[in-house]
């Protein structure tokens, strides 16, 4: 009798394990139907996506069909016969700092920002036929158009600004500035500081030739702004901050072309290093190509990633 309850309950279990297994079959099954309706993908091309990555940046996958497009992005600028090896290392650069931005600032670029600067470029692109011919490059593909072609454009900028203007990564150069106003205050000389210059400012910024299309771009440094303000002998009572500097000025004299100025400067940390840094202990480079990975240790041993690639 004990036997037969103990095969019931065995075989209750069975059927039970089953309905499991079929639950997270089933499960899985809508899943994929889904995802192919959502992303409009077939089963083909989700197989293509799985099996054709040549490389990888953490999770984001690097694949043969993003090299091809890198390598025509680079002819629309005529960089004519680019090989597959500089546009994977072109790709792998601008993944390593999309990384970063999340990893140190836990920044995310949407897909609704970089649609948001694809609009602004088509409205202020100054070379509106090398915008045709990358276009022209990605066909009806968009998302891999926003992600080579716009992201760089997005992500590159806002990991610099974020850096740059970082209290917790530049602390130790915020706490002396801070500190050596404080002995300013009650009475100390600005000439006696280790970190005491004298410089002059061109009165009128002129910018290269190459770049007066892109002049409305640029801003008026923020020093510029302050000695604007300034009377001769006056020291401006706040820190001034730009991307690498954090200053104290004084307005000594001035003449038509330029502000003679001195004060305390303290150089921020600069932002190779740091990179370098973060990338060196945090994010993961995966060559799966066995060809494309000897060849990019063997001929570009100088990018500075290179010893990082981790072997398949």
């Amino acid at each position: 009798m004990n036997n037969i309850f103990s095969s019931q309950k065995a075989l209750h279990f069975f059927k039970l394990f089953l309905k499991i297994i079929l639950g997270i079959l089933l499960g899985l099954a809508v899943g994929l139907v889904l995802f192919m309706v959502i992303f409009h993908k077939t089963p083909q091309t989700i197989l293509q996506t799985i099996f054709s990555s040549v490389a990888s940046v953490d999770n984001k996958k690097i694949t043969k069909q993003d090299i091809d497009y890198q390598i025509q992005i680079d002819k629309c600028y005529g960089i004519e016969n680019q090989s597959r090896e500089k546009a994977l290392i072109e790709i792998i650069n601008h993944l390593l700092e999309k990384e970063a931005l999340i990893f140190a600032f836990n920044i995310k670029i949407s897909e609704k920002d970089l649609e948001n600067k694809s609009n602004w470029i088509d409205t202020n692109t100054k070379a509106p036929n090398i915008l045709k011919c990358v276009k022209s490059a990605f066909g009806n593909d968009k998302k891999s158009y926003l992600n080579l072609y716009v992201s760089p454009t997005v992500v590159n900028p806002t990991l610099y600004q974020n850096f740059y203007y970082s209290k917790s990564i530049h602390r130790q150069e915020w706490d002396r500035i801070n500190e050596i106003l404080k002995q300013l205050a009650n009475g100390q000389k600005i000439e006696s500081f280790s970190e005491y210059q004298k410089f002059d400012i061109p009165k009128e910024i002129t910018l290269p030739k190459s770049l007066q299309d892109y002049k409305d771009q640029f801003k008026e440094p923020i020093v510029l702004q302050i000695v604007k303000q300034l009377k001769n002998g006056q020291l401006w009572s706040e820190i001034v901050e730009d991307e690498n500097s954090y200053m104290i000025i004084r307005l000594i004299d001035s003449d038509k072309d330029k502000y003679y100025v001195d004060g305390i400067v303290v150089k921020k940390k600069e932002f190779e290093p740091w990179f370098k840094d973060l990338v060196t202990k945090n994010i993961k480079i995966s060559i799966l190509d066995e060809s494309l990975a000897q060849s990019i240790k063997r001929n570009y041993s100088l990018v500075w990633w290179v010893p990082l690639i981790k072997d398949k």
